[in-house]
């Protein structure tokens, strides 16, 4: 027969497994971000970095090597991004999409790493 304080101790061990459990499932139905930071460096052909405002398009292909119309996953244009010292951000997701979702099939699959 346990004592009184191990009884208070298997509870609370008890307690505790069942509160960690419980998260996990919330974990793990997590939503995929809506946006994501992408920062790049442009330079002119000489070499040296760009200070204007720039239109860029961000392409996401199934392959990394692949220009294929039929590979493209997401596509997605930005006006007027300034570039300063070279530098420019944006934010994946806010562009004028052209074509595909921006959710979470974009980086499923085995070779979601290498996606370009």
């Amino acid at each position: 027969m346990l004592g009184p304080m191990r009884r208070i101790r298997s509870l609370e061990l008890l307690l505790m497994t069942f509160v960690v459990l419980s998260l996990v499932p919330g974990v793990a139905a997590a939503d995929v971000p809506q946006l994501s930071n992408y920062q790049g460096l442009l330079l002119d052909p000489n070499g040296l970095p760009l200070n204007d405002n720039v239109g860029v398009i961000l392409r996401i292909y199934r392959d990394p090597n692949s220009v294929d119309p039929l590979d493209l996953l997401y596509d997605e244009a930005h006006l007027n991004v300034p570039v300063i010292d070279g530098v420019f951000n944006i934010k994946l997701g806010l562009g004028d999409v052209t074509s595909g979702p921006f959710n979470v099939t974009v980086f499923a699959g085995a070779r979601s790493m290498a996606r370009y």
